[in-house]
This record gives C-alpha cells, structure tokens and sequence, in this order.
C-alpha cells in the first residue's frame, strides 16, 4: 500500500450492511440481534455505520422495527450513526430518533429508477429538495448516493455528462455529500474511475459556494482489484 501515499483526504468505510444485508433476508432478524450486531460493529473502528433504513414496512417488512434499533443501540463517540430514507415521512421518522446523518439514495438511470424507486432522477431531486426542506433546522448530515452512476443493467453505459450534471445539482441543492455507486463486475473500470475524479472535481469548485459539500466515492469490496483501483485513483499523481 505505500505507493498509494501520501493520501490527500479521509478515506472512510461505510458499514451498510445493517441496513443493505438485513434488508433481503428470508427470514427476519430479531431487533435484539440487530442491536448487538451494530453495538459490536461500533467498537470496531468503523467511523460510520448505515444501521437501518426508515421505509414503509410494507416496503421492506425485515426492517420494520427502524426505531426500536436506531434508539436502543449504544451510541459511541466517534460513530456516526446513518440510516436511509426515502422520503418526507422517514426523514421525519428519522429525525425524531436523532440519527447523525440520513442518506438518500437517487438513479442516474430513468429506467432504474423507475424499476427501483418509482421515480426518474428529475423526480428524485423534487423528492430530497422536499427533504431537505423538512431537516433544515436539524444538525443531521445530509448525503445523496447516485446508483448506476457508471452502468445500469437495463440501459448500459451511462453518459459521463448526466452523471456530472446530477452531482452538480446534488450539490447546487444543499446535500452534504454525494457518493458515486461503482457496481460490482462492471467492465468500464477505466470510464468510472474518470468520471470518479470528475465528480470530485466538481465538489471542489463548488465549495465556494456550498462549503459544506463532501465529495465522495462509493464501491462495493469485491473485486478487491476494484477497489484498490478506485482508492490508487483518488491518490495524486
């Protein structure tokens, strides 16, 4: 690893499976295996956990019981707790249990998103605008992840144009941060990671503007190759 240093900025795992994994089990898992799954993960080192997501139940019925786990767990010192939201009513959801960020999640894709969330990404930005309306008198952090930012199973490449327009406007709304998916086994590894760095490009114009604005990538672990490239690419050059 020590040519990937000096390293310019943070680099921060973001634990999701409490809310990703548990999600689309068959079976249930009870609120009190939750808890000290998420307790234990907490002593770990991780700086951030994804514990659960505020959804309908009748949406996602193994996540059902969001409350009782976001305000049973230990909450420690240097762990950020975040869960996902997918709109007004679970951002007030979430709110009320005083989590320390909300992530909303947006496709780069009409298609996907239709399929995924009912909503195409001209849709989605009505959506987080109308949250974050609701959460602007709150401390929580705000972050927007974009699926099929570099590849979407029903439509394929996405333009690296749309892409960098929607983080523009991401950031141009007041999100806090906005991460890139990179899907797993996609084969335009090079395409991504070039539009990677100019996403991150454009957070950083943007500061001066909105200076709060994190930039941000996000991946999946496996290939490991995937994500070492990712990580060489945020490394400067």
């Amino acid at each position: 690893m020590s040519q990937l240093s000096p390293c310019p900025a943070k680099i921060e795992i973001n634990e999701v499976a409490p809310r990703d994994g548990l999600q689309i089990e068959a079976r249930f898992v009870p609120t009190e295996g939750k808890i000290r799954w998420i307790d234990a993960l907490s002593t770990t080192g991780l700086r951030r956990i994804e514990a659960t997501s505020f959804t309908s139940p009748k949406a996602i019925p193994n996540l059902h019981d969001a409350a009782d786990v976001v305000t049973s767990i230990q909450r420690r010192e240097g762990v950020d707790i975040t869960v996902l939201v997918p709109n007004v009513k679970g951002t007030e959801r979430a709110l009320a249990c005083q989590v320390d960020e909300i992530n909303l999640v947006m496709s780069a894709s009409n298609s996907h998103g239709l399929a995924n969330l009912r909503m195409t990404p001209k849709q989605s930005l009505e959506q987080f605008e109308a949250i974050l309306e609701v959460s602007k008198d709150s401390s929580v952090f705000i972050n927007a992840s974009l699926s099929t930012a570099f590849g979407c199973p029903f439509e394929g490449d996405i333009p690296e144009a749309r892409v960098l327009e929607l983080v523009e406007k991401l950031i141009d709304l007041g999100i806090q941060a906005s991460r890139s998916a990179i899907p797993p086994a996609w084969p335009t590894l090079r395409r991504s990671n070039a539009c990677v760095k100019q996403c991150l490009s454009a957070g950083q114009k943007r500061r001066s503007r909105c200076t709060s604005t994190t930039p941000a990538a996000w991946g999946w672990p496996t290939p490991w190759r995937r994500g070492k490239q990712v990580l060489a690419d945020l490394m400067p050059h």
